[in-house]
């Protein structure tokens, strides 16, 4: 979607604007789209929010971005991994940057989070109440810092670093005992350094590097994987005669069957 602020209002600037909060230790995205069509008719909302099993609703971060494209969202997380450490987890809904159509739903975000370990949970589709506490949170963060919306980026960001302020050091969280989530929160002890570490697998599993058209070979069966591994190494594993799995990191893609050589999640 192409993101505007109503037409009605000719002096305002044209952006696309997304809240991307960020939390650590497990965290929760979700694309936005319906509800917010009476402010911004055709603006894209991302949100990565804070645990749901967790102690904390602490938020790293409330970033107004000019496009919901990996690329933009990837220095956001970049930033917030080195301050405060890797997640063990992250959840999403299925759209895009998080996810795709492809096999496993992998994308170039999500690819990048399995190399540094992290895991990454996706809620079923339409499923918000699947992030409960996300979505509550949301709809504090609408009503106090996106209605109405600013009159371009660098006034919604304003609005944007006030709210995560106020949400984490001064407002009272009833499932914290009336505690602020920065009199909880503590950051993670993953150090994130900015290198991918190496892929390893087992050593009878047969490691394949993806090409740039997204492919493996197979015996002599050229295999599309996916777009988003290209130049990462996926490992293959014979688990019966002619039946391979397919692995990437501790991932199962999926199997393939040398006598139709389709493969199947």
């Amino acid at each position: 979607m192409t993101g505007a602020v109503p037409r009605a209002r000719p002096a305002v600037e044209e952006v696309r604007l997304e809240a991307l909060e960020v939390a650590v230790e497990q965290g929760a995205v979700e694309v936005v789209g319906d509800e917010l069509d009476e402010l911004l008719a055709r603006a894209d909302f991302i949100t990565i929010h804070t645990p749901l099993t967790g102690d904390t609703r602490y938020l790293l971060g409330c970033h107004g971005l000019l496009s919901t494209q990996g690329q933009g969202v990837r220095p956001i997380f970049d930033r917030l991994f080195r301050e405060y450490g890797l997640p063990g987890a992250i959840r999403s809904d299925n759209g895009v940057p998080f996810a795709t159509t492809g096999i496993h739903g992998l994308s170039q975000l999500n690819v990048w989070w399995l190399r540094l370990g992290i895991q990454h949970q996706r809620i079923l589709p339409a499923s918000p109440h699947q992030n409960g506490a996300h979505e509550r949170m949301h709809k504090t963060l609408k009503g106090e810092a996106i209605r109405p919306p600013r009159a371009n980026l660098p006034t919604q960001q304003r609005a944007f670093n006030a709210f995560r302020r106020l949400y984490n050091e001064e407002r009272p969280h009833e499932a914290l005992a009336g505690r602020p989530p920065a009199a909880l929160y503590r950051p993670s002890p993953r150090e994130y350094t900015g290198t991918l570490p190496p892929v390893e697998y087992p050593g009878h599993f047969i490691v394949k590097r993806v090409t740039n058209a997204g492919t493996i070979r197979l015996k002599k069966r050229l295999l599309f994987i996916a777009n988003a591994l290209k130049q990462h190494p996926v490992g293959l594993e014979e688990v019966d005669d002619g039946i391979w799995s397919i692995h990437f990191c501790n991932v199962l893609l999926g199997r393939v069957d040398e006598r139709d050589y389709i493969i199947r999640a």
